[in-house]
């Protein structure tokens, strides 16, 4: 079985952190907003850096939909999915031997520490597909909300820590001075953050 590589179907409808906390956490005045569209582009470049498929913590945070492509089902009675926190797989689709495409649904979600799964019920075999690289579709819906309120606040807490230094280090060297590295701590909490499996 060949993955590829994950797709973002529908990306999150709000921001990790808004301005106004981002404003608050770097201490500047609410009600100017001359560094807004700065802000906006750190914010963005956070969620980039953390969130989602190549993302540090390996998972999706605010609600977003997903698909993936493999060229067959597994082996084994489990087909792992990326980004931790999985609300619902919404359709297993694959490419029968005619080159019709057909819904499976002899399968069940499992959340478990190491990441989630999709496993087969009982008494249950993977179809036979078609031989290509698209052949199985998995969507899903990942992520802790729709809100910020929904997501742990570790995980804002470490985009503030991100805008922040980026916000203070605006060049990564300074003529004169060292480079300014990533926070040890910062450094820490996303690694402790990170999906197993993700």
């Amino acid at each position: 079985m060949r993955a590829q590589k994950p797709e973002l179907v529908t990306a999150p409808a709000t921001p990790l952190v808004s301005i106004d906390e981002v404003k608050e956490y770097l201490r500047l005045i609410p009600h100017d907003s001359d560094e807004d569209t700065l802000l906006e582009a750190l914010v963005s470049a956070a969620e980039a850096t953390l969130d989602g498929y190549g993302g540090l913590l390996g998972r999706a945070v605010i609600t977003q939909t997903w698909k993936q492509k493999l060229s067959d089902f597994p082996d084994g009675e489990r087909i792992p999915i990326a980004f931790g926190a999985v609300q619902e797989v919404t359709e297993v689709a694959y490419i029968d031997e005619s080159g019709v495409t057909r819904t499976f649904s002899e399968w069940h979600l499992v959340n478990e520490p190491i990441g989630p799964s999709i496993a087969l019920r009982d008494n249950s075999t993977w179809p036979i597909v078609d031989d290509r690289p698209d052949a199985v579709t998995i969507s899903w819906t990942a992520g802790y909300g729709d809100d910020v309120d929904d997501v742990p606040a570790q995980f804002r807490v470490a985009a503030l820590q991100l805008i922040g230094h980026w916000y203070l280090h605006r060049e990564p060297v300074s003529v004169g001075a060292s480079a300014f590295e990533v926070p040890w701590s910062l450094k820490q909490t996303i690694s402790a953050m990170r999906a197993f499996g993700g």
